[in-house]
């Protein structure tokens, strides 16, 4: 199943660099290897004529994720790469942002492989169980650009709700 997301508040195409990416979410329906963990594939395609850049969107993926009874799902997420110190040297910030530069036609994939989940507190840690699982993905792109005007800086997007079957369903 694929579904392309779209904006969640409206877009000032004028002059807004992000207008030419497309975001899609990729998965199966079904899913009966629970050692892989439930996965998600999100596509960033540049479909313009110019090279895009972005503020690498891997740490801007959020994930709602609701089990069979509609309850949401904890699930644990490292920290955002800004806030790891990093012995590379990014122009004098070692957490500065990553960017991305993406060419006319180019496409980014980043992976989400979901095989555990967090209690509420944090203080535990179990395996993702076999479900009918809900999903959906927001998605905030930010141009690598600072200079721009706020309203022509970011798109906000969001997927549709998605049904996985992980496991073994009943």
């Amino acid at each position: 199943m694929r579904v392309e997301l779209h904006e969640t508040e409206p877009l000032n195409a004028q002059g807004n660099p992000l207008t030419p990416i497309r975001v899609e979410l990729e998965t199966e329906e079904e899913q009966p290897d629970t050692a892989a963990g439930l996965k998600l594939v999100i596509t960033f395609t540049n479909t313009g004529k110019q090279t895009v850049k972005i503020q690498n969107p891997d740490d801007s993926i959020q994930l709602l994720l609701q089990n069979d009874k509609g309850w949401p799902v904890r699930v644990p997420t490292p920290p955002p790469r800004a806030f790891i110190n990093r012995s590379e040297d990014r122009e004098g910030h070692k957490n500065a942002p990553q960017l991305l530069s993406l060419q006319p036609s180019e496409q980014h994939r980043a992976t989400m492989q979901i095989r555990e989940t967090e209690a509420e507190d944090h203080s535990k840690k179990g395996p993702l169980p076999p479900s009918r699982y809900k999903a959906q993905l927001r998605v905030l792109l930010i141009a690598a650009d600072s200079n721009l005007e706020r309203e022509r800086s970011y798109r906000k997007l969001e997927s549709q709700q998605i049904t996985v079957d992980y496991g073994s369903v009943k």
